[in-house]
């Protein structure tokens, strides 16, 4: 049983990371479209822009 439990822990943490990694990616990337089309940039540069940014967030973290 114990063997069992020192197995899981690292994999849990890995996935909590995996997840909390996610989610600040998301989050900047829904964050700064919205930003970036509230200040006036076109649709498709806000996008990629957003996306470009969470991708650095997640290579990152």
């Amino acid at each position: 049983m114990m063997n069992r439990l020192i197995r899981t822990r690292p994999m849990l943490r890995k996935l909590a990371q995996y997840f909390l990694t996610a989610g600040v990616a998301a989050i900047v990337d829904i964050g700064g479209f919205a930003l970036l089309l509230g200040v006036g940039a076109a649709l498709v540069p806000a996008a990629m822009a957003s996306f470009l940014a969470a991708n650095v967030v997640n290579y990152v973290l």
